[in-house]
């Protein structure tokens, strides 16, 4: 297993035996280490837990096809670390896996990560950072709400005592939403639906960053509701559906709502973020045992996406198509004889 511990560091756990025992967070709770972090804010097996960058089954296919193998005797792999260190480079592949709206490696490992409740983060990563913000967003938006209630109009979030640099964003989120929450109220189709849906998935990011496997039923069912009312156009309709379908990993949805964005972006009417539609596309459809669906995403999406080389996502998928098409051949031999 594979953990992010820092904004620059992971934590590689192994073993030689048939699988990893389930990790036991409560070593947090142990005296010495209890006292040592006495002076931060608590860590729970929830935060612990969403640490996971990867693990074997996720790289097996990838790593399957890397020879020869290295070690200390017959070294055959330089992982460059003076010339890094020198260049003042970091080594961003594995550390880029959760930055996105979608996490690929645990949409294809089918973990959740849930919305938490705490409004700071304990932990200065990409997921728990995108976690604290959105709870402290659900926090400020609903006593705006009640506030409003109150007086019989709107009402200023209140920033609850968030650092200088997250009050500047929750600002900006709550404005945001409240914009967006203004053009859903109108049951009208807005003067531009190409800025409403950009509009839309920038609330949707707000609201769920950090997450993966679950979605905000609230926030899908007004939003839904408005797309009926407003007569939205098919390309809005299939944009906001494959999101839902990647954030509540509803595969069937996202792979039938990727197949139309992606003939889109093949004319060149991209409604969605490359990246995003290359990673969910490929997944979505592996997920829903489209493996020709799979490999058709990765010829159409790949062209458009340029990413850094050491970005190890573009190696996972096509490794994990490969390994697929290997199983599909395996399965249709075996079912000719």
């Amino acid at each position: 297993a594979v953990y992010l511990v820092s904004p620059a560091d992971i934590l590689v756990v192994a073993t030689n035996g048939r699988a990893l025992p389930i990790p036991d967070w409560r070593v947090v709770n142990a005296p010495a280490l209890a006292a040592d972090l006495r002076h931060a804010l608590p860590l729970d097996s929830a935060t612990l837990a969403a640490a996971i960058l990867a693990d074997r089954a996720a790289l097996a296919p990838m790593l399957a096809n890397y020879a020869p193998v290295n070690s200390d005797y017959h070294p055959v792999l330089d992982l460059g670390a003076e010339r890094t260190r020198y260049q003042r480079r970091s080594a961003a592949g594995y550390r880029g896996l959760p930055l996105g709206r979608f996490d690929p490696v645990a949409g294809m490992r089918d973990w959740r990560v849930g919305f938490t409740t705490r409004p700071v983060s304990p932990v200065a990563m990409p997921r728990h950072l995108a976690l604290a913000r959105g709870a402290a967003l659900r926090m400020a938006w609903d006593a705006r709400e009640a506030m409003a209630r109150e007086a019989g109009g709107g009402g200023e979030a209140p920033m609850l005592g968030l650092a200088r640099e997250d009050e500047g964003w929750l600002r900006d989120a709550v404005y945001r939403r409240a914009a967006y929450e203004a053009v859903l109220a109108t049951r009208r189709a807005p003067a531009d639906w190409r800025r409403f849906v950009a509009q839309a998935l920038e609330c949707e990011s707000d609201v769920h960053g950090g997450t993966a496997g679950v979605a905000d039923s609230a926030f899908y069912a007004r939003l839904f509701v408005y797309l009926d009312a407003a007569g939205a156009p098919g390309e809005a309709r299939a944009t906001l559906h494959f999101v839902h379908g990647l954030a509540a990993y509803d595969w069937t949805e996202a792979n039938a709502a990727g197949r139309v964005l992606r003939e889109d972006a093949a004319r060149g009417d991209r409604w969605v973020d490359a990246e995003l539609l290359l990673d969910g596309s490929v997944v979505a459809a592996l997920r829903a045992g489209d493996v020709t669906g799979a490999r058709l995403a990765l010829a159409q999406m790949t062209p458009l996406v340029r990413r850094r080389p050491e970005d190890v996502r573009d190696a996972l998928l096509e490794a994990w198509v490969r390994a697929a098409e290997g199983g599909r051949r395996a399965a249709e031999h075996v079912a000719a004889h």
